[in-house]
């Protein structure tokens, strides 16, 4: 019996906790090599662009050396005015080459990785010195193939670009022998800046090349069985039958709420049947009329029920009892906007309540 899945059976695309996961772990289907021939290419440009600055700056340096070596027989050259010097020679024009590589290779990571970054990847950790799983990697057969078949196709790629060049330049070369010693640096420096930008062209190809098969063989590492999907989506969500379980507790809580502060209530509002709210003012108490139960649809049918079954009014106003449900967390005070729709239905409230024990009193004192 198999230990985990069967590759086969790994049908179903990642989802986003198990992108994320890989993420997080640093399996992010990097290129290298792409990376390596950004930082080759944008050195050499930068390199062109710079380089008659640095060789200037070292001439220069090297020359205040010499000029004053001799001064106090080696005595009057001091180490700081040296270091000064070179500084003053070398040190921008260096540190604008090195921040170009510099900014090309973060740039490189961050097209790959989309601008991911996880810097607790770079601490140290005791387990990158266990050499098992480098080793189990090096000997994987399809890894192995990929690697060697990478590894051909540079080959192939710099034999081909040798060849182009050496085929065009070949005349040329061959005159040297009648040519001068200008001439041959110049046939030289032609042939191999050609070689250079032909092999860069090519390497290009190849970084393109590793990038998308690392990036299939990351998204074929990531595939989900379909129970793998179920099970994430059951520890996402909840099994359905435990889901259903915690549904019926919060409506049974929900009910319990109602049937305990619906009775004390001074009034509801209602929809009058999609939506119910029943609100509760004890002048002293409550800086404003509190909600202290609302339901919509079988809840708010509830919370009618319980409301005429305890002498509660119900009283219809479809724009006040649907704003105060999606707006007003059960528990909490009517905020400001309300307090003038709600004191208008508070005081007929309290006006029925006053005419009613005024005429139960009158009713009693015919009797007697």
């Amino acid at each position: 019996m198999a230990d985990g899945p069967d590759k086969d059976e790994k049908t179903e695309d990642p989802t986003g906790k198990r992108i994320s996961k890989f993420r997080e772990q640093g399996s992010l289907g990097l290129s290298k090599d792409l990376v390596n021939i950004v930082q080759l290419t944008v050195g050499l440009i930068a390199l062109m662009q710079f380089g008659g600055a640095i060789y200037q700056g070292l001439i220069d340096s090297l020359a205040y050396v010499f000029e004053h070596v001799g001064d106090g027989r080696g005595q009057g050259l001091q180490l700081g005015d040296v270091m000064r010097t070179h500084a003053e020679q070398l040190l921008w024009p260096m540190l604008t080459f090195l921040g170009i590589v510099v900014v090309a290779t973060f740039g490189a990571f961050a097209v790959q990785t989309r601008m991911y970054f996880n810097f607790s990847l770079v601490g140290f950790k005791l387990n990158r010195l266990n050499p098992l799983p480098k080793l189990a990697a090096f000997f994987n057969p399809k890894k192995a193939a990929a690697k060697a078949g990478l590894a051909l196709l540079k080959l192939g790629f710099a034999g081909i670009a040798v060849y182009l060049v050496l085929d065009e330049a070949m005349p040329a070369i061959a005159g040297l022998n009648l040519g001068t010693m200008a001439s041959l640096f110049i046939v030289l420096g032609e042939t191999t800046r050609t070689l250079v930008y032909v092999t860069l062209s090519l390497m290009v190809v190849v970084g393109v090349i590793d990038f998308i098969y690392k990036k299939r063989e990351l998204l074929t590492q990531m595939k989900m069985t379909k129970e793998e999907v179920k099970r994430e989506h059951e520890d996402q969500e909840g099994k359905p039958e435990i889901k259903s379980k915690r549904k019926q507790k919060a409506r049974e809580l929900t009910v319990n709420r109602i049937m305990q502060q619906v009775p004390k209530a001074d009034f509801v509002l209602t929809n009058p049947t999609h939506y119910a709210v029943a609100l509760r003012f004890r002048p002293g108490k409550d800086d404003a009329p509190v909600v202290v139960a609302k339901g919509a649809d079988d809840l708010a049918a509830i919370i009618r029920k319980v409301a005429r079954q305890h002498g509660v009014p119900v009283i219809e106003h479809r724009a006040l009892a649907r704003a105060l449900y999606n707006r007003v967390k059960v528990g909490n005070p009517i905020t400001a906007d309300f307090f003038q729709a709600v004191a208008t239905i508070l005081a007929r409230v309290y006006q029925a309540k006053r005419a009613r024990s005024g005429g139960a009193a009158a009713a009693g004192a015919t009797g007697r």
